[in-house]
């Protein structure tokens, strides 16, 4: 399953790789809490979502603040949440 920001041609779009499980919480939280992981291109998402059985791959704008995560590779984190209601399904 895949997600894609509507795009509007504001930032860079990164990637949130999750369970289906955990996608479940975030359509009913309204939103990915902080602290979110990200990746700044797909090819590297798609390696930690091999790497860890994760299936769910979250597209949505850079946020403002985040920092880098040790395990390099274009990996970052986020303190603030991500907010979902702009996102859509595009096929699996």
């Amino acid at each position: 399953m895949e997600l894609q920001h509507n795009q509007t041609g504001d930032g860079m779009t990164v990637y949130h790789v999750t369970t289906p499980k955990k996608f479940e919480r975030y359509l009913r939280t309204g939103c990915i809490l902080a602290p979110v992981r990200y990746w700044a291109c797909r090819q590297s998402a798609d390696r930690w979502a091999r790497r860890t059985g994760r299936s769910v791959v979250v597209a949505f704008p850079e946020p403002a603040v985040s920092y880098p995560l040790p395990v390099g590779r274009g990996a970052k984190w986020s303190p603030t949440s991500v907010g979902v209601e702009s996102f859509i399904q595009s096929g699996e």
